[in-house]
This record gives C-alpha cells, sequence and structure tokens, in this order.
C-alpha cells in the first residue's frame, strides 16, 4: 500500500525541481546580446574608442594620442555621449552612442550599436539648438503635457521634444529611435561645454 502524504511529497518536489530547472533555463542570456545597464557607459566607450581612432582621427603608422571621457549615459540606455580630444590633431568633439534590441525576421533578438560624429562646432550647434528650441516653447511644452510636439532635423538625426513628467527627447538617427531625457541632455551638454 502507498503512503498518500509520501506521493505528494516526491510530487512537490519534482514539480519544484522541474520549475527550477526551466527557469535556469529560460533565464539564461544570449552570449551576443547584451541586456541594461551592462552595454551603457562601459560598452558605449569601449565600441567607441574604436569609432574615434579608426573612423575619425584615421589609423597612422605613427604613435597618436586621444582622450575620451564619458559625458552622460541615458536613464533610456539605449544612449551614451562621450567626448574625444585629439589635440595634436586638432581634433575634438561628441560621439552619439546608440544601441539598441531588435528582433530579426526569424525572431531572434539581436543586438545593434551605432556611432554618430559631430565635430567641436557641430556639437555645439546641436547641443545650443536643442537648448533653444526647448527655452523658446517652454509653455507649449507644459500646457499640453504629452499632446504637445516639437521636431527637427540636424543632419541626419531627427529630433522630437516633448514634455512627460519632464522633457523628453527621441533621437532617431538610422535604426534608432533613442529615449534622451532632459537630465542625460542638459549634463552631456554642461560637461561638453567644461570639457572644452
Amino acid at each position: 500500500m502507498f503512503d498518500i502524504n509520501y506521493d505528494l511529497r516526491m510530487k512537490l518536489k519534482y514539480t519544484f525541481l522541474l520549475l527550477f530547472i526551466s527557469a535556469s533555463l529560460f533565464s539564461q542570456r544570449s552570449g551576443n546580446v547584451k541586456q541594461g545597464k551592462e552595454w551603457s557607459k562601459d560598452g558605449s566607450l569601449f565600441g567607441a574608442k574604436s569609432f574615434i581612432f579608426k573612423d575619425i582621427l584615421g589609423t597612422s603608422e605613427e604613435v597618436k594620442k586621444f582622450a575620451i571621457i564619458p559625458l552622460y549615459a541615458a536613464s533610456s540606455e539605449e544612449l551614451t555621449t562621450v567626448f574625444y580630444n585629439a589635440e595634436e590633431m586638432d581634433k575634438n568633439g561628441v560621439v552619439f552612442c546608440f544601441y539598441g534590441s531588435y528582433w530579426n525576421d526569424s525572431g531572434v533578438l539581436y543586438t545593434e550599436y551605432g556611432y554618430k560624429n559631430l565635430d567641436e562646432k557641430k556639437a555645439l550647434m546641436f547641443l545650443n539648438k536643442i537648448q533653444d528650441v526647448i527655452d523658446s516653447n517652454e509653455d507649449f511644452l507644459k500646457d499640453e503635457k504629452n499632446i504637445n510636439n516639437l521636431f527637427f532635423d540636424f543632419e541626419d538625426i531627427s529630433v522630437l521634444i516633448y514634455h512627460e513628467g519632464g522633457i523628453k527627447l527621441r533621437l532617431y538617427w538610422g535604426n534608432f529611435d533613442s529615449t534622451w531625457d532632459e537630465k542625460a541632455f542638459y549634463w552631456t551638454k554642461k560637461r561638453f561645454e567644461r570639457e572644452l
């Protein structure tokens, strides 16, 4: 004769064991996909270094120097800004490091990143234009929160500005649609100006 309590305990043990195994299997991350802040500042800095010396400064057989300083990572984790300065080459500016996760046609999640360079002059123009647009339209934005919107293009970046618990900016560049909150914008601008 079977002990009913023993059978019930065994069934519960196996159920919990199966739940634990399935949770472990499905919670693992693919090695090719970076999640959350794991990418944000450190990953942007790592990738931006290669982009700056290969695509902006150009490779060289001579030893060249440059500095790179992270300015700010947006809380959305989709955009980080870094300042670069190659004094001896007289080149500096801001690199916008875009990051996003997307699904391909086969339903597989993949990570995409891209880097947009604005030299010192263009970066100042871009950041000042955003500030001017916000300042001159503050009443319009706050009048109907999350209803009133502003937009403009700067080179190949489209900017959408609205108010939703504070000023929000969305930068559209290539495949990227990155949210940039007011705090991230403010600190990027302030730190960039300080570095200059």
